[in-house]
């Protein structure tokens, strides 16, 4: 029987491949850009470069869109997974999240003149924050709201049929990964989609920015379900290189991550509820808290690893 720990950690480690294949296929197409042409350069050679420019970005975006897939793939067993685990229902899976040509291209704008290898890192950054989107878009995307119309007979098979269809192409699209992602032995009369979200650190310590995103616990699609956000942080933002996952929640008892949930809510309360602290000195007091216990697990590992040399050294 799979448990909570196993399907997440398999849902992380899979969207780490990705990126991992991502990263090197950014740094691949990178070593075809060519330097800027100089000042003096002829226009055959100013013509050259822009095609090889072309090439690039273009090579840069294939390897985007194909992570993309990947991720939605990875999101989608993993709700599948989730769905039986938590409420013995198959997942309505959504389809993949589009990316559109402006959004490609507003990344392509955002990082700078690529010729500069520090605008060059920028991009891999956005890139692969967008190639996670795929995932978090589609775990968001899989939450039913309150408001949805009704569906006929008809048009519910037609939805489990179209959700049976993409699981099945999800699970061809990670063939070539290496993963262990076992559905549990049931087989669900009914297919069902979570009522809420909820963001779950995995990189510990988190931030004080991730860890007070976490502290909210289930997120609805509907505002008025929603009510008031007790800050100004979009609960879709994410940093540089935040490996932090979206997960449907079936059921309040036994979704990912509520009881780190509820440890992060509780040092919310304390280090900044209870201190009457908001905005920018909210997520500072967080931040010192945690700086410090990583510093903690910084001296713990090193004490570690030291009884480990000496333990090493003695035999």
């Amino acid at each position: 029987m799979s448990t909570e720990q196993d399907n997440l950690a398999e849902y992380r480690s899979l969207l780490d491949q990705i990126m991992r294949w991502l990263l090197r296929a950014l740094h691949d197409a990178a070593t075809t850009l060519p330097a800027t042409p100089a000042p003096d350069a002829s226009t055959a050679e100013i013509q050259t470069w822009q095609a090889l420019k072309a090439a690039y970005q273009a090579q840069v975006l294939r390897a985007l869109r194909r992570a993309r897939r990947q991720a939605w793939a990875a999101a989608a067993i993993y709700l599948e997974a989730e769905a039986i685990r938590q409420g013995n229902v198959h997942a309505v899976i959504p389809p993949e999240p589009p990316l559109s040509d402006q959004r490609l291209q507003a990344l392509l704008r955002e990082a700078g003149p690529l010729t500069a290898e520090k605008n060059r890192k920028q991009l891999e950054k956005l890139i692969i924050r967008a190639a996670e989107g795929g995932a978090r878009e589609t775990i968001r995307n899989s939450v039913a709201t309150a408001d949805e119309p009704k569906m006929s007979l008809s048009e519910s098979l037609a939805e489990q049929e179209q959700s049976a269809q993409r699981l099945h192409q999800a699970r061809e699209e990670l063939e070539d990964l290496k993963h262990n992602h076992q559905t549990e032995h049931k087989n669900p009369r009914y297919y069902g989609k979570p009522f809420a979200y909820a963001r779950v650190v995995v990189s510990h310590p988190p931030c004080g920015f991730c860890l007070m995103l976490a502290a909210r616990g289930p997120i609805y699609k509907n505002a008025k379900l929603a009510g008031k956000t007790r800050d100004s942080l979009n609960p879709n933002s994410y940093h540089t290189n935040c490996r932090c996952v979206v997960v449907p929640v079936y059921t309040y008892n036994k979704w990912p991550g509520k009881q780190a949930s509820e440890e992060a809510d509780a040092l919310y309360k304390k280090l900044v509820k209870d201190e009457g602290l908001t905005g920018a000195q909210a997520r500072t007091a967080i931040d010192n808290h945690l700086r410090g216990t990583r510093s903690k697990e910084k001296s713990r590992l090193r004490q570690e690893n030291k009884r480990k040399e000496h333990t090493h050294g003695n035999r």
